[in-house]
């Protein structure tokens, strides 16, 4: 499972976006295929995908904006600590509703 707790070799707890890189990179494994693992099967995993795992209304949802699409080049997740972007908007612990 991706961003696990306890991390792997070459891969220290907190570095996800890294990891999401290696499986795309060198294992080839389509980039949707890794966002639904640190995502969508992560919280099916722990029996939590009635409440989020996916952005769905009535969904618990953090939201991170990127500056380029994961699904052509997931590097672009990758961020450094105090690195974020001042235009950074998304909502944080709250729950998705229909506009």
């Amino acid at each position: 499972m991706v961003g696990d707790d306890y991390g792997a070799v070459g891969f220290a707890h907190g570095r996800y976006a890294e990891e999401l890189e290696v499986y795309v990179r060198d294992a080839g494994i389509p980039p949707l295929e890794v966002l639904r693992w640190a995502t969508k099967h992560g919280a099916e995993l722990m029996g939590l995908g009635d409440d989020l795992g996916t952005v769905s209304e009535g969904k618990l949802a953090d939201l991170l904006v990127l500056d380029g699409d994961p699904l052509e080049d997931v590097r672009c997740s990758r961020t450094e600590p105090g690195s974020w972007p001042s235009s950074r908007t998304g909502v944080r612990q709250g729950r998705a509703r229909a506009a």
